[in-house]
């Protein structure tokens, strides 16, 4: 039975909860806590699965609360339930809190977040997994320079100066930043060498994924990961996450954006891990085509997939784009698929047939994502519009 922790500083919104998932209680084991000291009693008292918390609360905020959640018990997920409309406490929750809802939230969605939740903790959580991951001495640490974007943003003063300084406090990563940006993959209108007028052309939440995309392939040595190409992981992940941006609504462009970047960094993970592992899957890959995520499933116990989830769990990334990376290749093992999950998933299928296909023609024609997926997520009938767009987004590329 899954613990839950619901935490709010007004007892009848705490009652309000308790009434309307009343038929839960034979699924979870619910605790409903008032204020943020006793949730961290109550934590104490024992692990729970998931943290469901209202934002706005006298002495220790949701956001103050989830933090401390996080550091202490990693493997919990962590969930902000708020009615509080200011933009710039929701943002201070970003770094530590893995789901938003809004409050009043319906029963039924609810319930479906914190099932969903369940579900992946469990899969990500698995004794494979965990064995995979611990098979590295040290896991791959998000910069901190992300962080520190990630706290300027949430002060809601930031403008684009600001910004653009944080990131220019590391060489390193102001070179792989400009490279990225300079490349096919955002058709800048002329070449740019300056960090301010990339963050002004972008905006702030491209440069923060783009920091972590700079991080992860100018940190991991190339010789540790020979199995992997770190070139084609990096040109894959780009155009995925340029495809996913493309096929997603206005407002969930930056986060589909995200998944696209982050979603196979569980193939560096276990490059990183288990080497001898990973020459094993890329040969029989080689020999018969078989899927890599197979192979590793075969080999490990785990696939790249799972092991990339886990370790974006631990760096605090948004819960939907961990389902992403955990299902982009097995969707159909999600009960309650997300349309995150959907654009992702679609996104690298259409990816890899453009990387494989003798031509962009052959490829937009042969790329099938999950037909049951895209049904079930109601994204079905945007499938020729994706492959429109998929075409805009190669061609734009291309004559950049």
């Amino acid at each position: 039975m899954k613990r839950i922790l619901f935490v709010d500083d007004e007892q009848h919104v705490l009652d309000g909860l308790k009434n309307i998932l009343r038929r839960e209680r034979k699924k979870w084991d619910m605790v409903f806590a008032l204020g943020g000291k006793a949730a961290l009693s109550e934590l104490e008292r024992g692990p729970f699965d998931v943290v469901v918390s209202d934002m706005r609360m006298p002495g220790m905020d949701g956001a103050a609360l989830l933090g401390r959640v996080r550091e202490a018990f990693p493997s919990t997920a962590r969930i902000v339930l708020s009615g509080y409309a200011e933009q710039s406490a929701m943002l201070r929750a970003l770094p530590v809190a893995q789901q938003f809802l809004s409050k009043p939230c319906e029963p039924e969605q609810l319930r479906t977040v914190i099932d969903r939740t369940c579900e992946l903790n469990r899969y990500l959580h698995a004794e494979s997994v965990r064995g995979v991951i611990g098979a590295i001495e040290c896991l791959p640490s998000a910069p901190a320079v992300y962080w520190e974007l990630a706290r300027l943003v949430g002060s809601n003063d930031a403008d684009v100066a600001d910004v653009a300084t944080v990131v220019e406090t590391d060489p390193a990563m102001c070179a792989q930043l400009l490279k990225l940006v300079n490349s096919g993959y955002f058709g800048l209108p002329v070449a740019t060498s300056s960090v301010r007028d990339a963050v002004a052309y972008l905006g702030f939440e491209t440069v923060r994924t783009l920091v972590i995309s700079a991080h992860i392939f100018s940190t991991v040595d190339g010789d540790q990961v020979a199995a992997c190409s770190l070139s084609e992981l990096q040109r894959h992940s780009m155009l995925t996450a340029r495809l996913a941006r493309a096929f997603a609504p206005g407002p969930d462009q930056a986060t589909a954006f995200t998944a696209g970047v982050v979603h196979d960094i569980g193939e560096l993970v276990l490059a990183l891990a288990l080497p001898a592992v990973s020459h094993e899957v890329a040969r029989r890959h080689a020999v018969d085509s078989r899927p890599t995520y197979e192979l590793e499933l075969e080999l490990v116990g785990a696939s790249h997939a799972e092991v990339g989830a886990y370790l974006l769990g631990t760096w605090g990334l948004p819960f939907a784009v961990l389902e992403a990376a955990a299902y982009h290749h097995t969707p159909h093992r999600a009960e309650h698929p997300s349309p995150l999950l959907a654009v992702v998933h679609a996104a690298a299928v259409f990816a890899r047939a453009i990387e494989d296909a003798p031509s962009l023609d052959d490829a937009l024609e042969t790329a099938s994502p999950d037909a049951e997926l895209l049904e079930r997520t109601g994204l079905a009938p945007r499938l020729s519009h994706w492959r429109q767009a998929a075409r805009a987004v190669v061609s734009g590329a291309a004559a950049a």
